[in-house]
């Protein structure tokens, strides 16, 4: 456990004695693919982080679809604005393959965070990051077309889990055209399009799952200005 905490943002500056401290306090969950974690309007207010497989959030629209806010893996960490505010959840979340959690209930995450001052400076850079990505999505989708909210998502997606080598960036487990599209707020339809105009552009092409953007740089600026 000790070697997956060290990983996540919010613990990776405590000591080994300090993330030894932490363990008790949180239990193993695992589920299998496919299964809803957290349920919108839910009251549990615990924290969860991920020590294998990913996860999706998302919300549903007025309208009832679905719209995709993000898509986490190993080390990353969520329900943390419940488990901080004690209100109720503000998104669904569900796993998109075989998952570990850690979880922490609410009121031993509070305690850590009043007696863990570098956890608490951790969250706060961390909240104030996952705003800025709401406010850069909000305006994805009010100002860009289809094409770009799309290239817009995959940059996204390159910067977050991407690998880079020597311009070009590899996506792993690129999402499924369904899932992309509730990210970018269109159609899987004209995700399908759009990733075919891409390659045939020259722009990236895909080996199965893995998605090669062949300059990212390029790219960004060919879709983005």
């Amino acid at each position: 456990m000790i070697d997956i905490l060290s990983q996540v943002v919010l613990f990776e500056n405590l000591s080994t004695e300090e993330l030894e401290t932490l363990s008790p306090y949180f239990q193993i969950r695992r589920l299998r693919r496919g299964n809803l974690i957290i349920l919108e309007e839910d009251q549990e207010g615990s924290l969860f982080v991920i020590a294998k497989g990913r996860v999706k959030i998302s919300r549903l629209s007025d309208a009832g679809s679905e719209v995709t806010l993000a898509m986490l893996g190993t080390a990353d960490f969520f329900g943390e604005l419940s488990a901080v505010d004690g209100e109720v959840r503000s998104a669904n979340v569900t796993s998109l393959e075989d998952v570990e959690l850690y979880v922490m209930r609410r009121s031993d995450f509070l305690r850590v965070l009043e007696a863990m001052p570098r956890v608490s400076m951790a969250m706060i850079r961390e909240l104030a990051k996952r705003l800025r990505f709401s406010d850069w999505q909000i305006q994805n989708l009010c100002t860009r077309n289809a094409e770009g909210r799309i290239a817009a998502s995959l940059i996204y997606l390159a910067e977050q889990t991407g690998t880079m080598q020597l311009g070009s960036v590899s996506i792993p487990q690129l999402p499924y055209q369904k899932d992309l599209a509730n990210i970018a707020g269109t159609s899987r339809e004209t995700v399908s399009r759009s990733l075919k105009t891409f390659k045939d552009r020259k722009d990236c092409h895909q080996q199965g799952r893995t998605l090669i953007i062949h300059d990212i740089d390029n790219f960004k600026r060919k879709y983005l200005e």
